[in-house]
């Protein structure tokens, strides 16, 4: 790991605000981010999304597909130059295997009810049938993989 570039990765439940917090972690180190949300294969593809997370910071793959979530199907890929460094954030990004790579390893949580309040503002009528859904497989990830307990540091927002 000593060669490769900084990676940082952020986890936590839909709504914890992993996406405000690596969005300003990465204009401020000028980093790139990249999301889980862009490659899992729909409501029902968390673990898939996991497995491409592992790939990248495995330096298995340098590029990935992105997910239309409107279209519901796969769309353009997306290259990445492994040279530079990255934040990997979304549900489903802090694994083992990603927390063994990793640079640093963040995970950010908040109330219950704030999150899914939050979840549900920033994205309205689209997201609130799946809120469930997507709920269920967060647990089973976090029952799997145990990403709390992986992270260097936990922030409640």
């Amino acid at each position: 790991m000593a060669d490769q570039p900084a990676r940082i990765v952020i986890d936590g439940p839909s709504g914890s605000g992993k996406t405000t917090l690596a969005n300003k972690l990465g204009s401020l180190l000028d980093v790139r981010v990249l999301s889980v949300e862009d490659w899992v294969p729909g409501w029902d593809g968390l673990t898939e999304g996991t497995a491409v997370a592992e790939e990248l910071l495995r330096g298995e793959r340098d590029s990935y597909t992105r997910w239309d979530w409107v279209r519901e199907g796969y769309a353009e890929e997306v290259v990445l130059d492994p040279a530079e460094p990255w934040i990997i954030e979304g549900c489903g990004a802090l694994t083992p295997t990603t927390a063994a790579n990793a640079t640093l390893s963040i995970w950010v949580e908040a109330d219950p009810q704030e999150a899914r309040a939050r979840g549900l503002a920033r994205d309205g009528e689209l997201y609130a049938p799946f809120w469930e859904q997507w709920n269920r497989a967060e647990r089973e990830h976090w029952v799997r993989n145990s990403p709390r307990t992986l992270a260097d540091l936990v922030i409640k927002t």
